[in-house]
């Protein structure tokens, strides 16, 4: 099998990600997230958009505003709210943030991260 044979499996193409760079990414996201808002309005759904850090975000600065960038995605799909997590991890230094809300070794949240995000939506949808 040749590489570009593994790139193009079962008629999906992946240098739909790998060409273009973030504007393409952001662009393609932005498409999936207003055709999920049109469904849900078709069946009466509230539609809010959670926006949560990664490790890399809370260590270094970002040339990018994550959170703002999906308050105006929800602002133009008219969505009921964007809950951001954002500050809630950044309350820490680098370090202590990563022991105490993720997985060692891994991306992913632990239980205390988990509770901080299930916790900033409840509020969110309590008001």
């Amino acid at each position: 099998m040749l590489y570009s044979d593994i790139l193009n499996i079962n008629g999906f193409n992946c240098h739909g990600y790998t060409s273009g760079g973030i504007e393409k990414g952001l662009a393609r996201i932005e498409e999936k997230i207003k055709k999920i808002s049109e469904i849900g309005k078709m069946h009466g759904a509230k539609i809010y958009l959670l926006v949560y850090p990664w490790p890399a975000q809370l260590k270094y600065k970002s040339k990018f505003d994550w959170p703002d960038h999906i308050s105006k995605l929800c602002e133009e799909i008219s969505c009921e709210k964007t809950i951001n997590t954002f500050p809630d991890f950044m309350r820490e230094d680098y370090v202590s943030a990563y022991k105490k809300y993720f997985v060692q070794d891994d991306v992913r949240y632990n239980k205390n991260g988990n509770l901080i995000v299930a916790n900033a939506i409840l509020r969110s949808i309590k008001h």
